[in-house]
């Protein structure tokens, strides 16, 4: 039982439920999560499994949190879970990510979310961030929240010297320099790496004076000269070059990157996923277990696939979907919660297939979302628990 009475409950991430739910939040429709809610407020407090099981549970806070953020009725999502008794510092799974909400909020640079979270009462100085265990100030340092990391800082997170010189405080740089013992070599130079990161040209100089490396090499195998020019901030790339600083393509195998001084070097969740967008198949066709061949037909034909005629006693069948197909057979013994398969499917337009299935009033479709790897994409999920998921390129701006 979770303190607020309820047991605790999950759902894998392609039940229709947990479609529903990931739908509703990631949407920002606050309507349509109330009234799930006020039907199962337990639900509040559910966990959605990913892919496998081995792989981590996420509360719907943190699905609203997730990359890339800035979803739509922050306020609104947030007010609607904890009146519902949802835990708003809870960890990601408790037992391999402990990042709460806010983490993530703070990792993504969601001002608004971050607001909204601190104003229900979400602990500023949560631990559990993936430097260190630190609190979610830690990771508006490290993956560039610095509007986010200011915020936090402003409305009373503790900070270290590398997060204050990232999110651009120089008085707390300050009191850290003048503090004794003061930071060690190694601490003030990753902390002057952070302040050209954010382009504060200030907080730079100031370490620089106190003995920072100009050519230290940091995460990604970049200087300070190449975080300045990332952060667009000219005047201080040419000031760095006017003292001899140098980009890490230059300065490659000279010395090895150390750790971030108090920060682990880890890289950007984003940076785990690759597009399949570009990649050409070869004949594959996924297959589809269910229970009733001819109830799986007549639900793809309402989507708009061709399906095959169904014949009395056929235990396989196809579906087409333009150049896509699926083959469906009967799995007498099938469990959706266990034996579901899955398929991806690359479309034109993501948005405008959304908008045509749901239109149909079939249920199982969620609306689109964005994803870190330049896809746009939504799910579908059958009757018989097996899920497409289909998706389209983002637009580049401009397109």
């Amino acid at each position: 039982m979770t303190e607020s009475g309820f047991a605790e409950v999950s759902l894998r991430w392609n039940e229709p439920l947990a479609v529903e739910l990931t739908a509703a939040v990631q949407r920002g429709d606050a309507a349509r999560l109330r009234r799930i809610l006020d039907k199962r407020p337990e639900l509040a407090r559910v966990r959605i499994i990913a892919q496998g099981d081995s792989l981590p549970s996420r509360t719907l806070l943190h699905l609203f949190a997730d990359w890339p953020g800035q979803r739509r009725n922050p306020r609104e999502i947030v007010a609607v879970l904890q009146a519902a008794g949802a835990d708003l510092n809870a960890s990601g799974d408790p037992a391999r990510v402990a990042e709460t909400p806010l983490h993530w909020a703070a990792s993504n640079d969601d001002v608004e979310l971050v607001d909204a979270l601190l104003d229900a009462g979400a602990d500023i100085n949560v631990p559990g961030s993936i430097i260190n265990g630190l609190g979610p100030v830690a990771d508006a340092a490290v993956f560039g929240g610095v509007r986010a990391g200011r915020l936090l800082v402003e409305r009373g997170a503790v900070t270290n010297i590398f997060q204050a010189a990232a999110v651009g405080f120089i008085e707390l740089v300050r009191k850290e320099l003048a503090a004794e013992p003061g930071p060690d070599a190694q601490r003030v130079t990753a902390a002057f790496w952070a302040a050209c990161g954010s382009g504060s040209h200030d907080i730079a100089e100031l370490l620089l004076a106190h003995g920072a490396d100009v050519n230290w090499i940091g995460w990604g195998d970049k200087t300070p000269l190449d975080q300045a020019r990332d952060a667009d901030a000219a005047e201080l790339a040419a000031w760095l070059e006017a003292r001899g600083a140098r980009p890490g393509a230059k300065l490659a195998g000279q010395n090895a990157p150390a750790a971030v001084a108090g920060e682990d070097r880890a890289a950007p969740e984003a940076a785990r996923y690759t597009s399949g967008a570009n990649s050409e198949q070869a004949g594959f066709v996924p297959c589809f277990p269910t229970r009733d061949l001819q109830a799986a037909l007549a639900h793809y034909q309402q989507l708009g696939f061709t399906t095959m005629p169904y014949q009395p006693g056929c235990e396989w069948g196809w579906v087409r979907f333009g150049a896509a197909e699926i083959h469906l057979y009967v799995k007498d013994d099938h469990d959706p919660a266990r034996t579901a398969a899955g398929a991806d499917l690359t479309v034109a337009d993501c948005d405008a297939l959304e908008r045509q299935w749901s239109a149909t009033g079939i249920s199982g479709t969620s609306y689109a979302y964005d994803t870190p790897y330049g896809m746009r994409e939504a799910v579908h999920v059958d009757p018989d628990n097996n899920l497409i998921r289909f998706g389209s390129p983002v637009p580049e701006h401009g397109d």
